[in-house]
């Protein structure tokens, strides 16, 4: 399929109906049928029940939305590279889950800019999964990301070489004007606000294995997937969120934001930096060894 077909599909998974679809993808329904038909024929079987009035996609179709758009973005982003790869040979895509991409790459690739001149960074966040799904299908030449003991990234040893960088924590913070009112609330058994991750990302596997036993009960005030938000709602008060060391350092040592390790749970983490052992041009491995010394401990 072509990246026509997958935008065509996707309009189909949106839309209640071919008529919807035809619309959003601005064509006749006569013409959006007949692509419906070009991308049966390219798979080989169909993908529409037309037994039923008005036709519906089947099953199997619906129940992989989210592969087919994941899919489609890939594909849109990997034509996006080839193009300023083909303009540029000087370009490094690296894949980093957001708290690194916040705290810590800035300052990396300025020092990429310092040592490779002319050298153009490709930043992409992510969260573990997209990140890897890059590195592989060729979408970044680096990707960096945290580990712990438990939580690996699973990857091929013999396809991707993987490298620790650094020691890193994952700990409990809330704004300074909350913090007595919430070591208050721990030790009283109280219900505490929280501010945490959905339950299918990195860092909330990471929380769901830290001991259970300190006795907190906990309030929930928000979820978000993206890091920085947690540590901006942190910080204005609306719940104690975990967040990495160091991309809090700068505000547990000017007093905005107060620590709460003492009190619960953290979590050691290391910061790793991983590529396709495919991945071996003379820039590449420049861009590589810049990164290491700059973000390793």
């Amino acid at each position: 399929m072509n990246s026509r077909q997958l935008d065509d599909l996707l309009a189909l998974l949106d839309a209640k109906s071919l008529t919807e679809a035809a619309a959003h993808r601005h064509v006749t329904q006569p013409a959006f049928s007949r692509r419906v038909r070009a991308i049966e024929q390219t798979l080989g079987f169909e993908i529409i029940d037309r037994s039923k009035r008005p036709g519906e996609l089947k099953p199997f179709v619906t129940e992989r939305h989210g592969d087919i758009r994941t899919l489609a973005l890939a594909l849109s982003r990997l034509t996006e590279d080839l193009k300023s790869a083909s303009s540029s040979d000087r370009l490094l895509t690296i894949s980093a889950v957001h708290a690194i991409s916040v705290s810590e790459l800035p300052r990396a690739i300025r020092k990429i800019e310092q040592t490779l001149p002319f050298t153009t960074v490709r930043l992409r966040s992510g969260n573990l999964d997209a990140c890897y799904a890059m590195l592989m299908t060729g979408q970044a030449a680096i990707m960096i990301c945290y580990e712990t003991e438990r939580r690996k990234t699973r990857s091929d040893e013999e396809l991707v070489e993987r490298i620790v960088l650094k020691q890193e924590r994952l700990v409990p913070a809330i704004s300074q004007g909350r913090a007595q009112e919430i070591r208050s609330r721990l030790r009283q058994n109280r219900d505490v606000p929280l501010v945490t991750y959905p339950q299918d990302a990195f860092l909330a596997k990471v929380l769901a294995d830290m001991p259970s036993d300190h006795g907190a009960r906990f309030s929930l005030r928000a979820i978000s997937s993206l890091s920085p938000a947690i540590l901006e709602m942190a910080l204005c008060g609306l719940g104690v969120g975990w967040v990495t060391e160091s991309q809090a350092a700068h505000l547990f040592e000017t007093g905005q934001l107060s620590l709460l390790a003492d009190i619960l749970p953290s979590a050691e983490m290391q910061m790793v930096m991983l590529r396709a052992r495919s991945s071996r041009s003379p820039f590449l491995e420049a861009g590589w060894e810049v990164l290491k010394t700059s973000l390793g401990s």
